[in-house]
């Protein structure tokens, strides 16, 4: 990890999220002229917080999840590191950036195909079934139903614990 990286991740408070978050260089998406132009970097940023992730603050895995989500729409494709990255949010933290992984979900079919609760390990997603049983993380005006979102994480429960048994 170069010395750059490793200021930008021991220094983040959110007020550098223009360094990492998916910036156009004003072409159509689907043009071959399209470039995100804080790519570069954010992958670099990326690899080293996949790498040494115990010492990273929450709120930059937050951001760069929500930036790959939306580099992944715009690019009409995944990253190898978005499912990492959200694996890391959900892992890391309470239910309260629940909302924000399911919106980098769905943001498009290859986010949505790229992250999977099953990814996670059970403890996890038995904690945050747990944390959803006591509190309702969504807003009034949230596009997710509790309900729904439950039900998600009963079936990723259940498909690994078949697996488990085989």
């Amino acid at each position: 990890m170069n010395d750059i990286v490793q200021q930008f991740i021991s220094q983040y408070d959110g007020s550098q999220i223009g360094m990492i978050c998916c910036k156009s260089n004003d072409q159509n998406g689907d043009s071959s002229d399209w470039r995100d132009l804080n790519q570069s970097f954010r992958e670099q940023v990326n690899r080293a917080v996949i790498r040494h992730s115990a010492n990273v603050p929450l709120a930059l895995i937050h951001d760069l999840f929500c930036a790959e989500a939306l580099f992944c729409r715009y690019a009409w494709g995944s990253s190898a590191e978005l499912p990492y990255l959200g694996k890391l949010l959900l892992e890391q933290a309470d239910i309260s950036y629940l909302e924000s992984y399911l919106i980098g979900k769905y943001r498009s079919f290859d986010t949505e195909c790229a992250l999977q609760f099953t990814d996670l390990e059970r403890p996890t997603l038995e904690h945050l079934l747990q944390q959803l049983r006591e509190k309702n993380p969504f807003s009034a005006n949230s596009e997710f139903n509790i309900h729904e979102v439950k039900t998600q994480i009963k079936q990723a429960i259940k498909f690994l614990n078949q697996q488990a048994e085989r």
